[in-house]
């Protein structure tokens, strides 16, 4: 009974997050179900098992700043900020990440020993795992803003299958290991409330994403 209670609740939620015009037709929320499957399947085979430097740079910095409470590094500081909250949250599934960070120093990323201490960790694939986490989460929340943000309901539709499979929305983040979808999630919410006339909470989070990446500047235009 448990389970299923827990089953409906997370259905709820699913459901909940789709705008209204989108459930009407039992055949367009199977079509919206459908694409997501897909879209988490082909994140999921990439999350553990391929990764760039930048993705162990920007983690380690934040490790450095939670443990030496020092910034260091040329990333915007609010990411190395969400980045401590990231890696906070991950404690407990990383109960071993002093070890995997213990090279950590303000030459990290360019410090060979600390890409090799982390490749040859046991608990390597793991740890690439979750730390890509939060990043399908972003990842999730921009694809269904895709879907509020246009009023016809196909060209909604078009929007989110592209943004499910497509390849570059995929390998930035779970194969190269960028953090490109916080900003851009940040960049799509600022545009959803210009939809709705919210002019001050739109700029508002404009300023998040151009706090996080610089070329958010450009829709100031």
């Amino acid at each position: 009974r448990e389970r299923e209670q827990e089953k409906q609740m997370i259905k709820k939620i699913f459901s909940g997050m789709i705008p209204p015009s989108y459930k009407k037709e039992p055949q367009v929320l199977i079509t919206i179900v459908k694409w997501a499957f897909i879209g988490i399947l082909l994140r999921l085979i990439f999350m553990p098992v391929a990764t760039h430097s930048d993705l162990i740079s920007i983690y380690g910095r934040a490790f450095y700043m939670m443990h030496q409470h020092q910034f260091s590094g040329m990333t915007p500081l609010l990411v190395h900020y969400f980045h401590v909250i990231f890696l906070t949250i991950l404690k407990p599934f990383m109960p071993y990440s002093s070890e995997i960070w213990q090279w950590t120093s303000r030459l990290l990323g360019a410090d060979g020993r600390i890409w090799m201490n982390f490749v040859v960790h046991p608990n390597v694939y793991r740890t690439l795992f979750f730390l890509k986490v939060p990043y399908l989460l972003f990842d999730g929340l921009c694809a269904l803003l895709l879907l509020r943000l246009f009023e016809d309901q196909k060209k909604g539709l078009r929007a989110f299958k592209f943004w499910m499979v497509n390849p570059v929305g995929i390998f930035v983040p779970y194969i190269f290991g960028r953090f490109e979808v916080i900003p851009i999630f940040f960049i799509l919410l600022s545009l959803y409330y210009v939809k709705k006339g919210e002019s001050i909470l739109a700029v508002l989070l404009l300023g998040i994403s151009i706090a996080t990446k610089f070329y958010p500047l450009l829709f100031l235009l």
